[in-house]
Formats: structure tokens, C-alpha cells, sequence
């Protein structure tokens, strides 16, 4: 069985671009993924207390509950583990993006409802 996770940005009205991308792969490396990233959830850096999850926005910007501690090196190591994590187990990566008013254009009626529902 193969899986997919997908998650976007961009699609609310004051953005120009949108762009989204996600991961693809099979049981086995999906099982071996949730693992190691789990791991890093529950230990993320010496010191650092457990994190529900991980967004990279709000890591790399250190800002929240969670990040709001980091400094700007802790949040690079951090996100390394995590795009380590990515790389090493395997799966797809899909990625695109496209301006916001292609995007409009492009998705109407039915297909656009869906594609906004799948996304957002």
C-alpha cells in the first residue's frame, strides 16, 4: 500500500503564490518515518522539552510555546533532524507552486471546491 500526506500554503486571498507539496511512500517506510520522527518529537535537542509537532515556520522563526525558546541555531538543528528524518526514510517528495491568480483561474466550479477542501 502507498501513502501520500500533502499540505499547502498560499491559498488564502492576500497571497500571491501558492505552493504545495507532500510525501509519498510505501507501509514500510511510512512505519520507519513515524518512528524516527517521533523520536525527535520527544527528544528534539538536549534540554528542549517534548513538542507536539513540528511546523517549520514557526520553528524557524522561533516563535510559539514550542519555538519560542529556540535560538536561531537550535531552530536550524532542529529542522535538520527533521529533514534528515524526510531523506533518509525513502519516500517521494512532491513539490509545486504557482502564482495565486493561475491558480484561480485554473481551479473552478467543482474541481476548485474539491481542491480547496483536500487542502484547506
Amino acid at each position: 500500500m502507498i501513502s501520500a500526506y500533502f499540505d499547502d500554503s498560499g491559498t488564502h486571498d492576500d497571497s500571491d503564490v501558492v505552493v504545495y507539496g507532500g510525501l509519498i511512500g510505501t507501509e514500510d517506510q511510512w512505519q520507519q518515518f513515524e518512528l524516527a520522527w517521533q523520536f525527535v518529537l520527544d527528544a528534539p535537542l538536549p534540554g528542549k522539552l517534548p513538542i507536539p509537532r513540528f511546523h517549520m515556520s514557526h520553528c524557524m522563526a522561533q516563535k510559539g510555546k514550542v519555538f519560542g525558546g529556540y535560538t536561531k541555531t537550535e531552530a536550524v538543528l532542529l529542522a535538520s533532524k527533521f529533514i534528515k528524518i524526510i531523506l533518509d526514510s525513502g519516500v517521494s517528495i512532491y513539490g509545486c507552486a504557482l502564482f495565486r491568480a493561475d491558480w484561480d483561474e485554473l481551479g473552478s466550479g467543482p474541481i476548485k471546491v474539491l481542491a480547496d477542501q483536500m487542502i484547506g
